[in-house]
């Protein structure tokens, strides 16, 4: 509905006109009534009359030219997604469709006509997402979480907005986020990167559980690899697993970062490289000599497996095998099924690539020998929590500890937001503070 107003006709008599937008026929329309002609005696009236005969006009053929007709919130949510889903990536689309089962639907009645969705129920829906606890730590919803369901339901009313299903701007309602949400969010941020004493008590109880357990073994120190490439080149966890030797400049010592492996709720057959959400995103990383090396001892260790595999699958690999009471056995060991050849540098002793959560099982698992066990027997004040995204954060905020130019970092790093690399690079170590304080010690007035 657009504006409506009331005139005098040729004959003298009241008519109300109500101008509407038709999405069929793409284009405004006006319908008018005479007030004698209905007996009406206030322009209230006229109005309501207009209202339900124009509502029954549109009842006669669909909201839109494609023969979809949408009444309901549900449907409004149905036919957004067949018109968005096809403009991004599919990990995107999947993702976006977990926020709006989890964190959306269960709060708003599927079956809601779009001429009650009003700024108020907008507003109250609002209200409850805020009240959501998460599952684990039964805390509310962190700044983050509630920014991406904004930003989604935003997404939907907008759709519904421009073609005149839902009937009021988003500038009249608001959707606040709790200052404390933020803070949190700040506060978590910053326990995210290790100092440099840090990092080597993490180096030295990963070697330490490699040690003590030979089983978990088997790739040689894997994961210690893993965590010193990251912290001194910055890569997303997505950007290692899709490595392949062909990406690696041995001459220039280059590294050229152009996709990412996508693993979140998939099995390793459903795993999806894709390119990097951004073009700051694909660029080229210079590598020091021990990123080198690392690079090279993980090709070896590769190689080595896939050739050993291969004696299994013929049956030629036997392994020997003693009992309490010293007596040996040699026994015919044959290949896993779950074995795969690739040429990905990180990989697993099953030939996947090493993704977030296997990472993160390795880093935060459960027992004595769990890498959180082992540090805090060495350092019993430790209280960080270890996650594939703090080594990334922790190579910014090395960078920035040691005065290099921002735009280089955010270069490095393939960040397009300065705003991303700036939350990380003012949050200032426990290191820059002792030079600050050395610094005031120094002066002399």
């Amino acid at each position: 509905m657009r504006s409506a107003y009331t005139t005098i006709d040729k004959k003298n008599y009241l008519r109300t006109f109500q101008v509407y937008y038709d999405p069929v026929k793409e284009k405004t329309r006006k319908k008018s009534v005479n007030w004698k002609a209905k007996g009406f005696k206030s322009e209230r009236q006229a109005l309501r009359y207009l209202y339900e005969a124009i509502e029954k006009e549109f009842q006669k053929y669909t909201a839109f030219s494609n023969g979809y007709y949408c009444e309901t919130f549900s449907e409004l949510v149905m036919l957004w997604l067949k018109a968005w889903e096809p403009t991004v990536r599919r990990t995107t689309a999947d993702y976006q469709k977990q926020i709006l089962q989890r964190y959306l639907m269960p709060f708003i009645d599927e079956q809601t006509p779009l001429k009650q969705i009003t700024p108020l129920l907008i507003e109250g829906l609002w209200a409850d997402i805020l009240l959501i606890r998460t599952k684990r730590e039964k805390d509310y919803l962190e700044q983050a979480t509630l920014e991406k369901i904004r930003s989604l339901l935003k997404q939907i009313l907008v759709y519904g907005y421009r073609h005149d299903l839902i009937q009021f701007e988003l500038k009249k309602i608001e959707l606040k986020i709790p200052a404390d949400r933020k803070r949190k969010s700040l506060q978590r941020r910053k326990k995210k990167f290790l100092e440099k004493q840090e990092i080597q008590l993490l180096l030295e109880a990963i070697n330490e559980k490699y040690e003590q357990n030979h089983e978990i073994n088997k790739m040689n120190k894997l994961y210690l690899d893993v965590v010193e490439f990251l912290i001194r080149n910055g890569l997303r966890i997505g950007e290692l697993g899709a490595l392949t030797i062909d990406k690696v400049d041995f001459t220039n010592y280059k590294l050229r970062i152009d996709e990412g492996l996508v693993a979140a709720g998939r099995t390793v057959k459903e795993y999806v490289r894709n390119p990097p959400k951004t073009l700051s995103s694909v660029r080229e990383v210079d590598l020091d000599q021990r990123s080198i090396t690392i690079i090279q001892n993980r090709i070896r260790v590769n190689q080595a497996r896939q050739k050993e595999m291969k004696q299994r699958q013929k049956g030629e690999y036997k392994k020997t095998y003693y009992n309490k009471e010293g007596y040996s056995s040699i026994r015919t060991i044959y290949a896993s099924k779950k074995f795969i050849e690739s040429a990905n540098i990180f990989q697993t002793q099953n030939g996947t690539p090493v993704v977030y959560h296997s990472l993160n099982e390795f880093l935060n698992g459960q027992g004595n020998l769990s890498i959180q066990a082992i540090i805090k027997t060495k350092d019993p004040s430790f209280q960080k929590h270890l996650s594939s995204h703090t080594f990334r954060y922790t190579h910014i905020s090395l960078l920035a500890e040691a005065g290099m130019p921002i735009k280089a970092i955010m270069e490095r790093v393939g960040h397009a937001n300065m705003k991303t690399t700036l939350e990380i690079y003012n949050q200032v170590s426990t290191t820059t503070k002792e030079k600050l304080i050395q610094e005031i010690d120094s002066w002399i007035f």
